[in-house]
């Protein structure tokens, strides 16, 4: 199960992270891992062409962390766009993606 949990102060994305596999079919052939592999690492790639050291950006097997160290418009707009991306995937794959919203 692909754990994706997405952290909001006033509207705005502080963090989020991605964790875990889906496990949807044998290795290399898991299309929910694949996609959701895909948006994450644009989103990540975006941040970092766009919005330099605006975030923290962490990256390993099976994880995924962004820390909104400075809140800006370009990168609330690449974090929701992401968020949308991941939502999506999460519509017709709930067996093996949550997505969790928690408000501080």
């Amino acid at each position: 199960m692909v754990n994706v949990k997405v952290t909001l102060s006033n509207s705005s994305i502080t963090e989020l992270e991605v964790k875990g596999h889906a496990e949807s079919a044998e290795y290399g052939k898991d299309l929910v891992c694949a996609g959701v592999s895909s948006v994450t690492t644009g989103l990540l790639n975006a941040l970092d062409t766009l919005c330099p050291d605006t975030c923290e950006l962490q990256l390993s097997p099976g994880y995924v962390s962004v820390k909104v160290n400075q809140i800006t418009e370009e990168n609330q707009l690449i974090l929701k766009v992401g968020k949308i991306q991941l939502e999506t995937i999460e519509l017709s794959n709930k067996k093996f993606i949550r997505i969790k919203k928690v408000e501080v």
